[in-house]
């Protein structure tokens, strides 16, 4: 991370969205700009992404709950995370160059439920 500030405070912004669809096709997520129609005709689905037919086999869909993360602005690597619906959040710390000189401190923290 180029923003990260050494012997200074970090911002750190967590978004958590729940009920976001991931879609894919043959393992290549499906982008806004695509088109994908899926279609039953005759108890036999047929899949076309952008007008080309693709193995409806290789179609996945997913409901999953999705947490974006800044440092400092400087969006995390990968931008995005699935995450468990429920559970425990947790402040972890991450030794430094030198070993036993570890130092975290936390203030302000806010946790808000967004509609």
């Amino acid at each position: 991370m180029k923003k990260f500030k050494d012997d200074d405070w970090n911002e750190l912004d967590i978004t958590v969205k729940g009920g976001v669809i991931a879609t894919s096709v043959n393992g290549k997520a499906v982008t806004p700009t695509d088109v994908l129609e899926v279609t039953v005709k005759d108890g036999k689905p047929v899949a076309k992404l952008n007008g080309t037919a693709v193995d409806i086999t290789k179609l996945e869909i997913s409901i999953n709950n999705v947490a974006t993360c800044f440092c400092n602005g400087e969006p995390f690597s990968p931008p995005t995370m699935n995450i468990p619906a429920k559970g425990p959040i947790g402040l972890q710390a991450e030794p430094g160059a030198k070993v036993g000189t570890m130092k975290f401190e936390y203030r302000r923290l806010r946790i808000k439920e967004m509609p």
